[in-house]
């Protein structure tokens, strides 16, 4: 997909080896030219995933941070499903600007009865506040 600017456009790879490693990548993107690799990321750092995940990409409203969100496809059986979740700057900036900010990874166990990840309900953005502070709500139900 594109970036909500329309300037870069987003792909993602999984490599497979002794894991599942995910990475996103952003491509400048001009009608008059070819695509240009302007950076990489590693999704989910340091986790050792053995399984294929479904992921959902999105976009801060102030276009400054993406958030990506993988769950495990096909464990719905299980007793918990692991999800993985990274936050990272977006590529509006250049990379010289990117360095001073961070990425954050994340991992957790969704429990029965599974609710949806849905960017706009999953995750709110506060205020114009610099950095944004994100607020992460999830819901589970015990019996």
């Amino acid at each position: 997909g594109f970036t909500r600017n329309g300037q870069h456009l987003i792909s993602y790879q999984c490599h497979v080896d002794a894991a599942h490693v995910y990475s996103l990548h952003w491509w400048r993107f001009d009608l008059r030219s070819p695509l240009h690799h302007v950076h990489s990321e590693e999704l989910f750092y340091g986790e050792k995933i053995e399984h294929d995940l479904h992921l959902i990409i999105s976009q801060t409203p102030d276009d400054g941070f993406f958030v990506v969100f993988g769950s495990a496809l096909g464990r719905l059986d299980e007793d918990c499903t692991p999800c993985y979740l990274t936050i990272l700057p977006s590529c509006n900036v250049e990379a010289t600007a990117r360095k001073k900010q961070c990425t954050l990874h994340f991992k957790f166990e969704l429990l029965p009865p599974y609710p949806p990840f849905y960017p706009s309900l999953s995750l709110a953005l506060a205020g114009d506040a610099s950095p944004p502070h994100f607020s992460i709500t999830a819901t589970y139900l015990a019996l």
